[in-house]
């Protein structure tokens, strides 16, 4: 665990999010060394599928399949994910280009606290927008 903790940090921002999220699968030791140092699997995953040009509208039907909404948490993480991919329909960009855009929903949103974390731990630099709105619909 030791050489996991000490090599981990120096291999993170030359395998960035692509190379990060194949070790969060293959090895345990080095997804709890991710998780602790802030790695959030679900909003790479999402922005992955996004860089690689997966269509936003089926990547919608597969949210809603695949999460179990039974509580009000699920409900609400269900529509973050769907209303992100709403506003972002037909754009591309790369891994890091989504994690910026995941970054810009309201802080409350798990999406904009997982890509902001996960930039931190991959030593990924995002712009950080001062006074965004912070209501998941801004306007209303």
């Amino acid at each position: 665990m030791d050489t996991v903790q000490r090599v981990l940090p120096l291999l993170l921002p030359l395998l960035g999010p692509e190379g990060t999220a194949q070790c969060f699968h293959v090895c345990k030791s080095w997804r709890g060394e991710l998780e602790a140092g802030g790695f959030c699997n679900t909003t790479v995953q999402l922005c992955l599928a996004l860089a690689g040009g997966r269509d936003a509208g089926r990547l919608q039907q597969n949210v809603l399949q695949r999460l179990d909404v039974t509580t009000d948490e699920d409900a609400e993480r269900a529509l973050c994910v769907i209303g992100f991919l709403a506003q972002w329909l037909g754009r591309t960009g790369s891994p890091q280009e989504w994690l910026q855009a995941a970054s810009q929903e309201p802080d409350a949103s798990f999406l904009s606290r997982g890509a902001a974390s996960t930039a931190l731990c991959l030593g990924l630099a995002l712009v950080r927008w001062v006074g965004k709105p912070q209501g998941m619909y801004p306007g209303s």
